[in-house]
């Protein structure tokens, strides 16, 4: 009973995280004051935790409690699906470091540098690794 009571607000948890990342989302797209980088950085980590949260509560529901097993054949996509946004949100925490990093070693000229070669580097190797881990 206790492992329904857990499972039933671990649930809840994510479901209403959904609407916050949403707002998130919102309220990241439609500034002007966070540099385009961090901002490319901060969507995607956005995109990743709104995979872990629409997807595990499928999960947790697909969950087969007699055998005990959680990603049957049916259900490998998901798998991949939470694994891929748990990388994806994880590894960009990294990259955000690393920019804000990079920020402050250039802080005369990085806000004025419209120049998005460090996104477009860190988020190929970002999403290559989530897509590695997703499908090991």
């Amino acid at each position: 009973m206790d492992l329904y009571i857990a499972t039933s607000i671990e649930i809840a948890a994510h479901l209403c995280v959904l609407p916050l990342v949403g707002l998130n989302l919102y309220a990241i797209g439609t500034t002007s004051v966070i540099h385009c980088n961090l901002k490319t950085l901060l969507i995607c980590q956005s995109i990743g935790i709104l995979l872990i949260s629409a997807s595990r509560p499928s999960a947790i529901t697909l969950f087969d409690w007699k055998t005990g097993r959680l990603f049957s054949s049916t259900s490998g996509l998901l798998a991949s699906v939470i694994t891929f946004g748990a990388g994806l949100s994880l590894l960009v925490g990294y990259a955000i470091a690393v920019e804000r990093c990079i920020a402050t070693w250039r802080v005369k000229s990085y806000e004025q540098s419209k120049s998005k070669w460090f996104v477009a580097i860190s988020l190929t190797v970002i999403i290559s690794l989530s897509m590695m881990v997703g499908y090991i």
